[in-house]
């Protein structure tokens, strides 16, 4: 007999995971779930390239990522309005970027830059910040 987790799956069975596209009427935002964890997902088209990709005839894509102030027991600061990120959500940021980096065509989209934001709403996210990640990643990838 198999043992349950705490949250009645089996050992080899996968957090359940939503997706919810056009979430708004503009153009490419949708939103993920995982577990408790909701992410607001955008993107956009930026017809330029970091100075350092010009010529090459590939485009780039960024990431950025924050956590909403109800997001933890304590409302947290926004990070924006201190003027600096933790080391927390700039490795988030790589990550992200890193990931979405390697499933695209950077070379199907020249002189193009997709600048994608992931904002997470998480009543989880100080207890449980490897779910965080792994739920703003995946809903990023959708």
């Amino acid at each position: 007999m198999t043992e349950l987790r705490a949250d009645g799956r089996t050992p080899d069975q996968a957090r359940p995971l939503t997706f919810e596209r056009d979430f708004t009427e503009m153009r490419w935002i949708g939103t993920g779930e995982l577990c408790r964890t909701r992410v607001l997902c955008t993107a956009s088209v930026q017809e330029e390239v970091p100075r350092w990709l010009r010529g090459t005839g590939k485009g780039w894509v960024t990431a950025e990522y924050s956590m909403l102030p109800g997001s933890t027991p304590d409302r947290a600061a926004r990070e924006a309005a201190k003027g600096k990120q933790s080391g927390r959500t700039q490795e988030i940021q790589r990550l992200i970027g890193r990931s979405l980096r390697t499933v695209t065509r950077l070379e199907a989209m020249p002189r193009c830059q997709l600048p994608s934001t992931a904002t997470s709403c998480k009543p989880t996210a100080v207890r449980e910040p490897r779910r965080s990640a792994a739920a703003t990643l995946r809903c990023t990838m959708h």
